[in-house]
């Protein structure tokens, strides 16, 4: 049930992004008990999150700007759903901005690989 708030925090989140529509596609249907495939398929969204939070730290997005598009949470659950959303933003925002474009590209890449990791408990 906590990956499936996890999941319904990032529709809200990105639903003020360009990219929402793409996003809610892949979380949209309501899940109740989450299978190893659906269970990957939301920490790719939590690691496509952490992309675009690092590609926007890197293009001049201030942390403030990020977390002003996300909604006021109103229960308990989404509270703490933009906790863990909202420390994505927070620790993008700890790197250096670099100017060499490949440079950004490969940061936030690998950024969203170590969140990635981190949701599906790799190493």
């Amino acid at each position: 049930m906590k990956k499936f708030i996890i999941g319904f925090m990032c529709i809200l989140l990105f639903s003020c992004h360009p990219i929402a529509v793409t996003f809610a596609s892949v979380i949209e249907n309501e899940v109740i008990t989450l299978g190893t495939q659906q269970e990957l398929a939301l920490c790719k969204d939590i690691a496509a999150f952490a992309y675009i939070s690092m590609t926007a730290h890197q293009n001049g997005v201030s942390a403030e700007g990020q977390l002003a598009l996300a909604p006021l949470p109103t229960n308990q659950d989404e509270a703490v759903l933009k906790v863990l959303l909202d420390g994505i933003v927070n620790d993008a925002s700890q790197f250096p901005i670099y100017k060499d474009q490949e440079d950004k590209v490969e940061v936030s890449e690998r950024f969203s690989d170590v969140i990635y990791n981190i949701c599906n408990g790799s190493k």
